[in-house]
């Protein structure tokens, strides 16, 4: 049955309110399925809507998706289910139409409620497919070329390591490390009657957020994802417990290494029975266990971490996953050989893996972290690039929009960068790198305060906190006045942020009482390159946009003895 022009109207002002809804907004790869699906039935192409071209359209699964070992489709379909049942308990229905989901279908049901009018039948109004976009992001151009073999190249990059169960190349005592895998299990609710009215499913949701980490395979119950040798070294199983005590919902968590069964990590959480009631509290609660579990430096990426620190010469190896961890291992130093450690592993991939968004959105922010002094332009404009290409390939990828904010930090461009790492935040809320990377760039800016929370949960919630997340804390104890705070602070950051890192300890230290630390530091901030060329204030101005803050820095800075003439050009 086709239904008059006025209809999809109203289905489409309808869609698109209900994806300006916050907490649709806040959940950015649920609004892309609605689009996809509600987008896909308006024109025609409801025999299209299975969970095979879902998973691989709307949730980058590659070519080989198996919908029956991977429920990714199933997992997101009852979320987004619940989530338009909330939307519409309230008796809103704008413009007069209900958008359903039927539970098993992925088909979506219009219910024109005015006119007791229901849709059920396929509305053809356009003669070419609509292209899937992902809501409140912004877009990136580059050339289809390279778009496409960026998709073929996905796929390959998800193939075994070849040389597992090889013989080794000369120097390496034992395989490299793999990608973990992790398989949710249903969490055992021992919270009897109590427990009835706690919303949600702990496991279901822990499937999602995990999903988000492209570093991470994870799979729901006992499903062995992509061929994954079950008792391998980087397989884990998650489990966990919850349970009603004391007018409080006690969720515990534990990771288990399956060839073993050795317990490799914990966790354990309350929250009041009245909250925990709330719809998105569980949620909250996966939340809290996918920060530690999606972290860099949590328990599934531990074992990489240390092969790799007892095994310097490693690109003869080289996997995607192994120069991931590189990168991410020299993101924690700022250490200048472990930058072209990471390079090396890149550049030793085959041609197709170095195509892939993560590795093009990797090489972009290596590119522009190396670049000397007199090419940070000319990098600026080839790293542009290749992060341009990895979000036109992987648009909802949370890991590919923060290094294209740090690309777009490093050529100067703040309003680019906070955009990219908003996005980065809101396709992984428990992403703490995109956390941390957004609350530091907030830092240096009016909004300071919004910053100083978003460090706070990231440096309180994941592991081993590296340095560069205290950027924050750092330049708001100098704003507070707490000198000896900004110096602690100040030194920490310098360990991977030396420049201003050294700016805030020199600029906080005589303050402090400390003249021996600026001494020290001092030399550093004078020595450095850009200050030279172009003075240390104009050079602070490109990261910078708090006049106040950058005013407290020229003050402590002309006081620990810094010339004038430094502070304001080339010395």
């Amino acid at each position: 049955m086709v239904q008059p022009e006025g209809s999809v109207a109203r289905i489409k002002a309808a869609l698109d309110d209900v994806l300006g809804w916050p907490e649709m907004v806040r959940s950015p790869q649920l609004a892309h399925f609605l689009r996809y699906i509600v987008e896909a039935k308006l024109e025609g192409r409801e025999a299209a809507i299975k969970a095979y071209s879902i998973a691989v359209d709307v949730f980058g699964r590659p070519a080989d998706f198996d919908p029956q070992a991977d429920p990714i489709v199933r997992v997101q379909a009852r979320r987004l289910r619940a989530l338009l049942e909330q939307y519409y308990q309230d008796g809103r229905v704008p413009h007069g139409v209900r958008i359903e989901l039927p539970v098993g279908r992925y088909v979506p049901r219009f219910e024109l409620t005015d006119a007791d009018e229901v849709i059920p039948e396929v509305i053809s109004t356009a003669e070419t497919p609509a292209v899937p976009q992902v809501a409140t992001l912004p877009s990136r151009r580059f050339g289809s070329g390279l778009l496409i073999g960026a998709f073929f190249a996905s796929a390959l990059a998800s193939l075994a390591y070849l040389f597992w169960g090889q013989p080794l190349p000369p120097g390496l005592d034992m395989p490299p490390p793999r990608k973990p895998v992790v398989t949710v299990v249903d969490f055992q609710n021992l919270a009897g009657e109590e427990g009835k009215s706690v919303v949600g499913d702990v496991a279901l949701a822990l499937v999602s957020d995990l999903d988000r980490f492209d570093d991470i395979d994870v799979a729901y119950g006992s499903a062995d994802p992509k061929g994954a040798d079950p008792a391998g070294p980087e397989s884990y199983v998650l489990s966990g417990v919850m349970r009603v005590v004391d007018g409080a919902v006690e969720y515990g968590a534990i990771l288990t290494r399956a060839r073993d069964q050795s317990v490799q990590w914990s966790y354990a959480v309350s929250r009041p029975l009245s909250e925990a009631t709330r719809p998105r509290a569980v949620d909250e609660v996966s939340r809290g266990i996918a920060l530690v579990l999606g972290s860099p430096r949590g328990p599934l990426h531990r074992s990489a971490r240390q092969w790799l620190s007892t095994h310097p010469n490693f690109s003869a190896v080289a996997t995607p996953y192994l120069c991931r961890i590189a990168f991410e291992a020299y993101r924690d130093t700022a250490d200048p050989d472990d930058a072209q450690s990471a390079r090396r592993c890149f550049a030793s991939l085959p041609a197709e893996e170095q195509m892939t968004p993560a590795s093009l959105a990797t090489n972009a922010t290596l590119a522009m972290d190396t670049a000397v002094p007199a090419k940070v332009a000319e990098e600026a404009v080839a790293a542009g690039r290749l992060s341009d290409a990895a979000v036109t390939a992987a648009p909802i990828n949370s890991f590919v929009w923060e290094q294209t904010g740090r690309v777009d930090e490093m050529a100067g461009d703040l309003a680019k960068a906070r955009v990219a790492y908003a996005s980065a935040v809101q396709l992984n809320p428990a992403s703490a790198n995109a956390i941390a990377a957004l609350g530091r760039l907030l830092s240096l800016g009016p909004d300071w305060q919004q910053g100083a929370d978003l460090a706070d949960t990231a440096i309180r919630k994941t592991p081993n906190p590296p340095s560069w997340y205290f950027a924050a804390p750092a330049l708001n104890a100098l704003r507070d006045g707490d000198y000896l705070q900004a110096r602690r602070y100040g030194e920490t950051l310098a360990q991977s942020d030396r420049t201003l890192g050294a700016v805030v300890v020199v600029a906080a230290a005589l303050q402090s009482g400390d003249t021996a630390i600026v001494s020290r530091y001092l030399p550093q901030v004078l020595d450095h390159q850009p200050f030279r060329a172009n003075g240390i204030l104009p050079e602070l101005r490109r990261r910078l946009s708090d006049t106040s803050l950058l005013t407290a820095l020229a003050t402590g800075l002309e006081r620990a003895g810094v010339p004038p003439k430094a502070l304001t050009g080339p010395y």
